[in-house]
């Protein structure tokens, strides 16, 4: 007999699945370490990234075979007032497709360019209060200002540059 697992799980595990062999393949190219050195490249962490998104897809559908069905099946559908109680997984979709979209721009805006792009649209979707445009922008420029400070200046790792300019 075959164990019941979700629709919405074989979703997850195919999107989290073909993510992250779709970031393993982009990231061929790039560098696994630092010029020869213990210094991670720039491909490590994305790589990394890559391999936890397959092992909690399929850590989802493992839950399923173990518990014989998705634990949204026991989360009520409606309360008493009539609003949908179930987590949604619109921000985790978004999230995951955004850090698709952002490894693919890496060779084109560099580390830094998709960097800003990434934040700028997933600020709104995790940040506790939305705020503006402007804020979030803002945010994402700080936030890269950073971490290139951090690790181009201070850790000396090269960060993948733009293929443009």
């Amino acid at each position: 007999m075959i164990p019941a697992i979700k629709k919405p799980t074989w979703i997850t595990f195919g999107f989290c699945l073909a993510a992250g062999v779709g970031i393993f393949i982009e990231t061929a190219a790039y560098p696994a370490a630092q010029g020869g050195s213990i210094i991670q490249g720039s491909a490590f962490y994305p790589r990394l990234l890559a391999g936890l998104m397959v092992f909690l897809g399929a850590l989802l559908v493992g839950r399923d075979i173990s518990t014989g069905a998705g634990a949204l099946a026991d989360v009520p559908k409606d309360t008493s007032d009539g609003r949908d109680d179930r987590p949604s997984i619109r921000p985790v979709v978004l999230l995951l497709g955004l850090s698709v979209v952002q490894v693919l721009l890496i060779r084109y805006l560099g580390f830094i360019g998709a960097g800003i792009l990434f934040l700028f649209f997933a600020a709104p979707v995790v940040g506790p209060v939305k705020g503006s445009w402007k804020q979030d922008l803002g945010f994402s420029l700080g936030v890269m200002a950073l971490i290139f400070v951090i690790f181009e200046l201070f850790v000396g790792l090269d960060l993948p540059k733009p293929m443009i300019g």
